[in-house]
């Protein structure tokens, strides 16, 4: 039989309740302002993708206040701050 055990480990949420929902909804605003629109292409440094949605997440590794974008690329989807993309496609 396995089992399964939870480790303990850290990560950080920037703010709670309906501030994080603020927080989150101004990041992804803030992508649309600067064009990130879905089905936009862009680049993540050298590798094209496409802007396949938005991050909604409160918590985790990855919070959608500091990475708005879901982009989908030729290695699969991630999420994407704002500071590692950029939209002059090859």
């Amino acid at each position: 039989m396995t089992t399964l055990a939870l480790i303990k480990g850290s990560h950080s949420q920037t703010a709670s309740g309906k501030k994080s929902t603020a927080c989150r909804e101004a990041s992804v605003l803030k992508a649309i302002i600067r064009g990130y629109t879905v089905g936009k292409r862009l680049l993540i440094g050298n590798v094209e993708g496409t802007v396949i949605g938005y991050n909604i997440a409160d918590d985790g590794d990855y919070p959608g206040t500091i990475y708005p974008l879901v982009v989908d690329t030729r290695y699969g989807i991630t999420k994407c701050a704002l500071i590692e993309v950029g939209l002059g496609v090859r």
